[in-house]
């Protein structure tokens, strides 16, 4: 793939079919992208398909694609705006319509996967987006540091298998600010209404997640679904929709392991939380810490928390290490 400048792109009308690295504008490319403008829809039977572009990295900016993408057989890497963006910075992008790619991982309703960026301005609509892990409503996988500020998603993300996020599937460490998601959000484990798998450090902040999450197995939570390690901040979101897993489930976080922090201030979680299995460990607002944990000014106020398991509580199901709770409640009429 070669290297230059793209800028005053429309597409009206196409429908583009190829096997991998395929785009509705350009099929692999590294260059600095501006004002590009594509309707119509893609097929690929391969890895790296999107939207827009299968493979693109650089500097990209004023970004949007309407239409469809599809992509058959067991492959990787699928967006509705770009299948892999490399480590591009991208800022103001939409993609509108389904990404079915039932059989495939790394896939996102605006990016399958991109290295560790600075991501503006995105949104996701108009679809539903399926795959087999590392699938979200967003961005399949964020790989490195990543910051999304001021994002939206909306279509119901479907996994297979599990890091299934209504944002993110798949966030490796970052700051994660302004973000909304609609959609209902499905899969096995590590499944969440914002980020299905969180593996190292990092910020949530005035977030919220309105759809259902559900889960077939264990770590389901209504923003973050299992956090690996690293210290984690939530301040000011919410999750508004039902959550239900088999175990460690939580309004607000499933599971969070491996000794560090996990803070939640000023958050609340307002769905019925349910665990279907006899193991617990679930809660209004975490469902299960190993690390230490503090929670202030946030309150569990949904339908109820129910398990058929030990270690259930109305805003923490277990605990353990030290634990600070304050100027927090539960008001859970039932």
């Amino acid at each position: 793939a070669g290297s230059g400048t793209l800028s005053n792109i429309y597409v009206l009308t196409t429908n583009v079919t190829g096997a991998g690295y395929v785009g509705g504008v350009v099929g692999n490319g590294t260059m600095t992208v501006t004002n590009v403008h594509k309707v119509g829809t893609v097929t690929g039977a391969g890895a790296q398909v999107g939207g827009a572009f299968g493979y693109m990295s650089g500097t990209l900016s004023n970004l949007d694609s309407v239409g469809d993408v599809t992509v058959t057989g067991s492959n990787y890497s699928v967006g509705g705006l770009i299948g892999d963006a490399g480590s591009s910075s991208i800022t103001t992008a939409s993609a509108t319509g389904a990404v079915a790619a039932a059989s495939s991982y790394q896939v996102g309703g605006l990016v399958g996967v991109i290295g560790g960026t600075t991501m503006t301005g995105l949104s996701a609509s108009g679809g539903n987006v399926s795959g087999t892990y590392r699938v979200g409503g967003l961005v399949g996988y964020v790989t490195g540091t990543g910051t999304i500020t001021t994002a939206s998603a909306s279509g119901n993300v479907i996994g297979t298998a599990d890091t299934v996020g209504g944002l993110v599937g798949y966030f490796n460490s970052g700051t994660i600010t302004s973000a909304t998601t609609s959609g209902d959000v499905s899969g096995t484990s590590s499944v969440g209404g914002l980020v299905g798998y969180q593996y190292g450090g990092s910020t949530i902040n005035t977030s919220s997640s309105s759809g259902r999450v559900t889960g077939s197995s264990n770590h389901v939570g209504g923003l973050i679904g299992y956090v690996y390690t690293g210290h984690v901040t939530i301040s000011g979101s919410t999750a508004a929709g039902d959550i239900q897993g088999t175990t460690r489930v939580g309004g607000l976080v499933g599971y969070f392991d491996n000794t560090y922090s996990l803070t939640i201030k000023n958050s609340a979680a307002q769905g019925l939380v349910t665990g279907t299995n006899t193991s617990g460990q679930v809660g209004g607002l975490l469902g299960a810490i190993y690390g230490y944990a503090y929670i202030y000014g946030s309150n569990y106020s949904g339908a109820g928390v129910s398990s058929l398991g030990p270690n259930v509580g109305g805003l923490l199901g277990e605990a353990s290490w030290d634990t600070t709770i304050y100027n927090s409640y539960v008001n859970s009429p039932g």
